[in-house]
């Protein structure tokens, strides 16, 4: 079994040899937050309220409340891509509408 106390030590002593800041902050990107504040602004975020990922969009959200997303680097393609799909939906339905009518 190991010890906390050394593994603790462990990690600190490696993140301090790859010259990395013991802290662990996350910087959003520009490019995050403004798809983040797109997804905002097309739905509401929707968890589970346990785990951070809106199931409406599968981005990352700030918190398990969901109060807004923030997607990860890792995620903007495919929330870039999932948002341009849905605007493509509202605009298949309009078409279908102006023929209706």
């Amino acid at each position: 079994m190991l010890n906390s106390t050394r593994l603790r030590s462990f990690r600190q002593g490696s993140a301090a040899t790859l010259g990395l800041s013991c802290e662990r902050s996350i910087m959003a990107s520009t490019q995050s937050t403004h798809i983040g504040t797109q997804l905002d602004e097309h739905h509401s975020p929707e968890t589970n309220g346990r785990i951070s990922v809106c199931r409406r969009c599968g981005a990352q959200t700030n918190d398990p409340t969901g109060l807004h997303h923030s997607p990860f680097e890792s995620q903007l393609a495919r929330s870039t891509n999932w948002l341009a799909a849905q605007s493509r939906l509202v605009d298949i339905e309009r078409a279908r509408q102006s023929r209706v009518r």
